[in-house]
Formats: C-alpha cells, sequence, structure tokens
C-alpha cells in the first residue's frame, strides 16, 4: 500500500512539474506579447472551466470574470457611442475595447491544471479565420509587424531553454549521482568486441564528442547514422598499472535482444559494493539468497571489495566536471575469475562495520551464447558447440513451489514439447495461459509428473533456467534472424546443427573422444583437451561425441550413436576463449556511480548551459534518425510514457525530478520549433513568408494546414501512447 500510494505521488508530481514547464513555455507568449502591446484577454494555468480567476479593476473571483467583463465592457461602448453622437463626432476612434480602468486580461486557473495558455487578441492557430483571429483592432496580434509577431512566437521556446538552463544548473550545484562511462562488460561478437573494448576501459571521447557518463555512450551509439563508424577514445591501464590512451573505431549494429536501437554491446560497470539489505523482508531474502548462490554467504550487505587472491583492488579514476573522482569497480574480481582455470578466488571484504568477512569463490565453466526468438521477440540461449541443454526450474517461487516444482528440477517434458531448450519451454508454456499445463522433470534420477497452472501472463511461477549441470541434451531453437549470437552463432548454424541428422530432444551425453562426461562443463573440458593442437595451429578440428537416445521413461537406457562435430578455426578459436564466471556475481554488487556537482557556481553554469545544449542537439537528431529508421516511433514516449519514466526519477529524489524537468523543458523548446504546422516552429515559417511577401499566407492554406497539423500530431500521439502502454504491461 506503502508502495502505491508513493507512485501515486510520484506519478502526481511529474504531472504538476511537466504543467509548470508548459506554463513558463506560456508565460514567455505572453510577456513577449505584452512587450508588443498585444492585448492579451486570457493567460491560463491548466485547461477546462475555471476555478478561479482575477482581473486588474475587478479583483479576485470564483470562476471566470470574462462575462461580467464583457457586460462591462459593452455599456463602456454604449455610453462612448453616446457621448459621441451628442458630441456631433462620427467614425471609430480605433480604441481598444475596455470597461474603464478594467484589464482586458483575464488570470485564471482552471480545473485541469496540466500545462496552460495565453488567449491573443488576432491570433488562433486551430481556428485561423475566426472573427477573434480576423481582429483588425489596433492591438491585435495581426496588426503588429512580422519581426514583432516573430518575437511573440518564439519567446515561448527561449523561455524553456531558459528554464531547462537554470534547472541543470540548480542541479549540477546540488549534485546527483550517475553511472560512469566505465565498461563493466563487452558482449561477445558485438561492435565493440570487434573495436577491442575491454571490460574496464574509460570511454572519455565519441566522435570528438566528451563523454561523461555512460547514457552519453548509449546515446551517441543510437544516435550514429546507420554503417557510421564511431571514433572511440578509451583510458586503459597498462602493463605497468599506468593510464594510456587507446584510440578505437566500432559502427553501432543494432541490438536485436533490447530496444532494437544501434548500440556498440557495451555494459556499465559493478561497483566493488554489494547492495544494501533492502527494506522489507522480502528484499532481504531476495539478497540473501543471491548473496548464497554466489558464494557470499557471510558478508554482510553494503560490505566494499578490498582484495583479490591477496592484492589490495585500486580504484579507477574518472574526470567528471573537470575533477577526477575515484571509484571501485568489480573489474578486479570479474578478470581474476575470468581467468582462474576453475581454481578457487580469494576475496576480502570491508562491512558496513569496518569488519574484514574472506570468502572463497569457486567459478564454474562459461558457456557460449546466441539468440533466438520466444513470442517474436529476441531471446538469449545457451550451447556449447551447438550442443543445447534442456530447460530446467532456475528459482521457484511459493506459487510454484505448492504446485510440486523444486529448484533445479529439469524438463523431461511441458505440454506436448518433449526435452525442451529454454525458447521452446518458455514458448510452450505461454501457449497454456490461464489453463493447466502437463508437466514430468528429471528429480533425483527419476522421473516426476505434475500437473501446474499457468497464469494469465504465462508463468507458473519460476525462474527458468538452462540445465548445463546434467548431461541432457536437445535440438537448437532457430538463430533470430540477422542475429549472430554472442559468440558461436556465425551465418551458418551452430557446429552441432550441422550434423545429419542432428542432435535430436531425448539425447544424453555420454563420452567426447572416448573420455566419460557426466555435464557440460566436462564436455567442454574434454573438447578443449582434444582441439588443444588445432587451437595453438590456428585449425580447424573435428571432435566425436558419444551420446545416447533416452528410451521413452527411462534416463539411463537408450540407443548409442556417435556424433561427429566438424569446427572451423574459428570455432576452435572460440571454444578455447571461453572463460569462468560465478553465476549471479553481477546481481549483488551496485552499479558504478560518479557526482555529478559543478565545484562553483560558475561551473554550474557552464555544465547547465553545455547540457542544455546536448538535450537540444539529440533531439534534433532523434527526428532526423526517425526519418533515416535507426529510431522507430515505439522508442518515442508520451504521455504515458513520460508519467512512467518521470515517476521513476521522481522516486530518486528531488534533484532528479528537477533534472527530469529540465530534459523535459528542452525537449519541448525543440519540438515546438520544428517547422509543422500548428506548434510555433510552423507559425514562425507562416510569419517568415508573409516578411518575404509582404502578404498573409491565405487563410484557405493556413486551415488546410492546421488541419494537416491536427491529424499528424493527433495520430503520433495515439501511437506513442498505445506503445506506451504495451511496453509497460510486458
Amino acid at each position: 500500500m506503502t508502495s502505491l500510494l508513493a507512485n501515486v505521488w510520484n506519478v502526481f508530481l511529474i504531472v504538476i512539474g511537466f504543467g509548470l514547464v508548459i506554463v513558463v513555455h506560456e508565460l514567455g507568449h505572453f510577456m513577449a506579447a505584452r512587450w508588443a502591446g498585444i492585448r492579451v484577454m486570457a493567460f491560463a494555468v491548466g485547461f477546462g472551466s475555471a476555478i478561479c480567476s482575477w482581473r486588474k479593476g475587478m479583483g479576485f473571483r470564483w470562476g471566470s470574470s470574462e462575462k461580467e467583463y464583457l457586460e462591462k465592457s459593452e455599456k463602456r461602448r454604449a455610453k462612448s457611442e453616446h457621448e459621441e453622437a451628442d458630441g456631433g463626432t462620427s467614425g471609430p476612434t480605433n480604441k481598444p475595447a475596455s470597461a474603464g480602468g478594467i484589464s482586458p486580461t483575464e488570470y485564471r486557473l482552471n480545473w485541469f491544471p496540466v500545462g496552460g495558455y495565453v488567449k491573443m487578441l488576432g491570433q488562433d492557430d486551430l481556428h485561423p479565420a475566426s472573427a477573434n483571429a480576423m481582429s483588425a483592432a489596433r492591438d491585435s496580434f495581426a496588426a503588429k509587424p512580422v519581426w514583432k509577431r516573430m518575437v511573440v512566437i518564439s519567446a515561448g521556446v527561449v523561455m524553456n531553454l531558459i528554464l531547462a538552463a537554470v534547472l541543470f544548473v540548480v542541479v549540477f550545484m546540488a549534485g546527483m549521482r550517475d553511472v560512469p562511462a566505465v565498461v563493466g562488460t563487452v558482449e561477445p561478437g558485438s561492435p565493440a568486441e570487434r573495436a577491442g573494448l575491454r571490460a574496464g576501459d574509460v570511454i572519455t571521447h565519441i566522435e570528438g564528442e566528451e563523454i561523461e557518463t555512460f547514457k552519453d555512450v548509449m546515446i551517441a551509439a543510437a544516435m550514429a547514422r546507420r554503417g557510421q563508424a564511431l571514433d572511440i577514445r578509451v583510458e586503459r591501464s597498462g602493463a605497468n598499472g599506468a593510464r594510456e590512451d587507446v584510440e578505437l573505431r566500432a559502427t553501432p549494429e543494432v541490438d536485436e535482444r533490447g530496444l532494437g536501437l544501434l548500440h556498440l554491446g557495451v555494459f556499465p560497470a559493478a561497483s566493488g559494493v554489494l547492495f544494501d539489505e533492502g527494506k522489507t523482508e522480502e528484499e532481504r531474502n531476495l539478497l540473501r539468497e543471491a548473496m548464497a548462490r554466489a558464494g557470499l554467504e557471510g558478508v554482510p550487505p553494503g560490505a566494499r571489495l578490498m582484495e583479490v587472491n591477496g592484492e589490495p583492488v585500486e580504484p579507477v579514476r574518472v574526470a567528471v566536471a573537470g575533477r577526477e573522482q575515484e571509484i571501485t569497480v568489480l573489474d578486479a574480481l570479474t578478470k581474476a575469475i575470468e581467468r582462474s582455470g576453475g581454481a578457487p578466488v580469494r576475496a576480502a571484504f570491508s562491512g558496513p562495520k569496518g569488519e574484514e568477512v574472506r570468502v572463497e569463490l569457486r567459478p564454474s565453466a562459461k558457456f557460449d551464447a546466441a539468440m533466438t526468438t520466444v513470442d517474436e521477440a529476441p531471446a538469449p540461449f545457451g550451447h556449447l558447440a551447438g550442443f543445447v541443454p534442456v530447460m530446467k526450474v532456475g528459482r521457484a517461487d511459493e506459487r510454484a513451489l505448492k504446485q510440486g516444482l523444486k529448484d533445479g528440477d529439469v524438463f523431461a517434458r511441458i505440454g506436448a514439447r518433449e526435452w525442451p531448450n529454454i525458447a521452446a519451454g518458455i514458448s510452450e508454456i505461454r501457449a497454456h495461459r490461464g489453463r493447466t499445463i502437463e508437466l514430468e522433470v528429471v528429480r533425483g534420477g527419476e522421473l516426476v509428473r505434475l500437473t501446474a497452472s499457468v497464469s494469465v501472463k504465462g508463468v507458473i511461477g519460476f525462474g527458468p533456467d538452462e540445465a548445463f549441470d546434467h548431461a541432457f541434451v536437445t535440438s537448437a531453437p532457430e538463430l533470430a534472424p540477422g542475429g549472430e549470437g554472442d559468440r558461436a552463432a556465425t551465418a551458418e548454424k551452430l557446429p552441432a546443427g550441422r550434423i545429419v541428422p542432428g542432435v535430436m530432444p531425448g539425447m544424453k551425453l555420454v563420452a567426447a573422444e572416448g573420455k566419460p562426461v557426466r555435464d557440460f562443463s566436462e564436455l567442454r573440458a574434454a573438447m578443449r583437451e582434444a582441439t588443444a593442437r588445432a587451437a595453438a595451429e590456428g585449425e580447424g578440428a573435428t571432435v566425436r561425441v558419444e551420446v545416447m537416445l533416452l528410451d521413452p521413461g527411462s534416463l539411463t537406457q537408450g540407443t548409442g550413436e556417435t556424433l561427429a562435430v566438424e569446427m572451423t578455426a574459428e570455432e576452435v578459436r572460440r571454444l578455447h576463449e571461453l572463460g569462468w564466471q560465478v553465476a549471479g556475481l553481477g546481481n549483488v554488487f551496485r552499479t558504478a556511480e560518479i557526482e555529478m556537482k559543478a565545484r562553483t557556481p560558475v561551473g554550474a553554469v557552464v555544465m547547465g548551459v553545455e547540457q542544455t545544449r546536448r538535450v537540444m542537439m539529440m533531439t534534433y537528431v532523434t527526428f532526423l534518425r526517425l526519418f533515416e529508421g535507426t529510431v522507430k516511433v515505439e522508442h518515442l514516449k508520451g504521455p504515458v510514457g513520460i508519467a512512467h519514466v518521470g515517476s521513476q526519477f521522481a522516486a530518486q529524489g528531488m534533484v532528479y525530478l528537477l533534472f527530469f524537468l529540465a530534459l523535459i523543458s528542452a525537449n519541448l523548446a525543440v519540438i515546438n520549433f520544428l517547422p509543422m504546422p500548428i506548434v510555433d516552429g510552423g507559425a514562425f515559417v507562416l510569419l517568415a513568408i508573409e516578411g518575404i511577401t509582404k502578404r498573409p499566407v491565405p487563410i484557405v492554406v493556413q486551415n488546410a494546414l492546421t488541419m494537416v497539423g491536427i491529424v499528424l500530431i493527433g495520430t503520433v500521439f495515439l501511437v506513442v501512447t498505445f506503445h506506451d502502454v504495451v511496453g509497460l504491461m510486458r
């Protein structure tokens, strides 16, 4: 309940904040209109009917004072005309209608306080041919020189840019935490790996642009042109520990498993600090279980990594806002594990109270990964030279436990799928949404039959995993179109997938080159031993793997068969590059963070202006990439998406809320000044045409452009809102 109320409050803050950003925009139009001598009829905060209003000469009113003002104005006009008739004058005076010392401007607060508007005499975006828009009064918008109208139209955008810069200055004076541009892991087979990026590299520049945060890296890749090679400069620790600059080039590719944007294939660095224990008992239990699985049982939450194999962990230095900061990253521990050869790795931690805790981590073998699709969405699966493990239960929650499943159960059957790989198993479970499904699992050397209910979301209640710790193998899923996967997935099929008739569900590993194997780790060791000479000489190799096709209902009896696995030189090399890991280790450490804070007020101003410039350029480039196709409509955010993302910022504190509102304000400035109908940029273009031709754009053309603008903006609104809602439901 507390969490729900917090979320509602955060969304409320975003709605109000977004409304204030729009009010500031309209305030720019208002002040410019007053400066230009244009009659402003209303300055409103929010939309809909008025809650209350204030007008000079009339004071405060509940509701709108417009009707009362018009009545007074009409009486004043009638009296003036009568006096003129008595005095013998004739013809209009061309004076603005007023009610004798009463201001024509109503300041009003409306019931729906999201945004606001300014109503000027002689200007109406939605109805260019209306009586108001066609007004010939000397204080109307249309009666003013073109250059003054241009100032009024662009003033809202200017105010949004000023607001963005001011908010950024406040943020950088107070300081906020962000993720540094330090590479934590490099996705195998990715553009980053091919370019030579390594874990621990500090990315300092991309295409000459200074990089400070990991977000800058992601944006630079996503906003690149398709096929464009990016110049990347990194700082890297040399052999003697000294930092050296390295120049690299990488061409971003579409992230098939993620958002579908261009990416480099790098992930941020984890810090050397464990997560705190959490606020709820459930969070504390989850962390304890995760730490136990990673071999860190007994290490207190919040502890800091101090030593690896007796060597102190050296901090990484990164430059932010003109000053160096030191951060502790997990790189030393992960590299020690990667190169361990399976031997235990010793680690020392310092607890929150200063206590020292030493543990011994036991690495397990790493395997390859490739990409497939599940329900048309990219999904990874593991394999070793094309041999794919069967799906198993990783961690069963209370719902799955009540239905008889246990951690480590290996699936011999899920519905109609026998010995399914992880993709097939997930797909079959989802196909039974809202129904029951028959299961058969291997547990303690026996087959156990179960019936489980599948929720409407398509889950039973467990985390799916792959049984690399068993000898059961199954057929590989189809590779994702155009996706090479992480390591051994090449343009051709995986090595074991090239065998005819091939690996079948229900096969069990027996031996490799005559050496008995009981699981995938032993298969890996046997295959590496058999291909050691080929790896040294850079050649391909053939490995004979003995398997048994199990008889129905049996785990020990079946038909033997020998499979000849032909591997290319590249596949042999990759087999020998496979290192070691401690599963789930990165899940219990915080992401590394730096402080984005200026040392002086002047520095904060410089940072604020620079951040505003970056956001503006990023917004323009986003629209350019939208037309080029590297950014898609579903990547944009509508009101629902903005509220959702904004609430996540707000949950982190006021500084993060202000940062988000600064982003919104800068984005609003750019979008509002695009040369499209209805928005300020479109109006500015029409004024420019009027200034050049010395005549207004015909009303019929303005009406047509207005309709086009309404349809365009309405369509985009509906499409992005649809994708926002779909994204939240996933």
